[in-house]
């Protein structure tokens, strides 16, 4: 088998278990998202006293923690999603030649939507949990810089913008 094929195949996987994982943590009662959520605002909190001492106190540790679950657990999840989805897509699509950016980028951003709005729909049906358009902003905001991110890296390499070229 050969290595690019194998990469894909990596990619894909990655971005699969990504996508599950946000999906099957829509599944998770309140209770449960809060006690997880806590150990992430706990560990970030530390990290930033331990940078800055006193910059999360307990006045201001509600606001921190409705910031590092819509940083991490909202935005950083789908903009990572996006990443693997979308070079999943372009590594997909290249065998059929139609990896134009603006199909790869639409293909990717109409599954980033999906997953953005199917997730918050679960939460409807779950104790504790509620739904939020706000939620599915910030969601579909994370996975379109990560969209943006594949397809400015892989222009990138199409284009050698910054390579030596003869002028004529």
């Amino acid at each position: 088998m050969k290595k690019r094929n194998v990469l894909k195949w990596i990619i894909f996987g990655i971005a699969v278990a990504i996508n599950l994982f946000i999906l099957a943590n829509s599944f998770v009662t309140g209770d449960a998202s809060s006690i997880e959520s806590s150990a992430v605002v706990n560990t970030t909190a530390g990290v930033i006293n331990n940078l800055s001492p006193g910059s999360v106190t307990n006045e201001n540790l509600e606001s921190f923690t409705g910031f590092v679950r819509k940083l991490f657990g909202h935005f950083g999840l789908f903009a990572v999603s996006g990443l693997f989805s979308t070079w999943a897509i372009y590594l997909f699509s290249q065998e059929y030649k139609i990896n134009y950016f603006l199909y790869i980028g639409g293909v990717s951003l109409v599954a980033g939507l999906a997953i953005a709005w199917l997730s918050e729909t679960i939460q409807l049906f779950m104790p504790g949990r509620s739904a939020s358009a706000v939620d599915v902003l910030i969601d579909f905001v994370g996975y379109f810089i990560g969209v943006l991110l594949v397809i400015f890296i892989f222009f990138l390499a199409k284009k050698p913008i910054f390579s030596k070229t003869k002028q004529e």
